[in-house]
């Protein structure tokens, strides 16, 4: 089925990009921490909406993803202080008995950030100077930008 596939990718990226997270998050590095739980969570809601009702790893990866939340949330409310709660008293593992992650498959090329970036004419010339233009620019992955 493709569109297990394409969850399984999903699954497996949030959990490299979570991996990520987690060494920010016990370094007290929350800013990184954020943006990686953020990304973390949004890939596994992602995979949980696109599991047919009914999946055994739907629920998992649902309830996963909100953990991720929870985590992200509690970091920003701290406004940059040290974080007093581990880590594992938001997130623990994610348990999937019937996806083949190392079988996932990216998305198409059309679904691809850089892809969209660039199609919409956003170059390093045109993007403003902002933080925004910035991550518009490193979105593009194009070595001349």
């Amino acid at each position: 089925d493709p569109t297990l596939l394409h969850v399984a990718w999903l699954v497996g990226d949030a959990l490299r990009t979570e991996e990520k997270a987690v060494d920010f998050d016990r370094r007290n590095c929350a800013a990184e921490a954020i943006l990686h739980h953020k990304r973390a969570s949004a890939r596994l809601a992602e995979a949980a909406s696109l599991c047919p009702e009914g999946h055994p790893d739907k629920a998992a990866i649902a309830d996963h993803a909100q953990d991720i939340a929870t985590r992200t949330v509690y970091l920003q409310s701290l406004g940059g202080a040290t974080a007093t709660l581990p880590l594992e008293d938001h997130v623990g593992e994610l348990e999937v008995t019937s996806l083949d992650l190392k079988a996932g498959v990216p998305p198409p090329p059309e679904q691809d950030v850089a892809a969209l970036v660039a199609a919409s004419g956003v170059s390093g010339q045109s993007a403003p100077l902002t933080e925004e233009g910035c991550r518009l620019v490193l979105a593009l992955k194009s070595p001349e930008e």
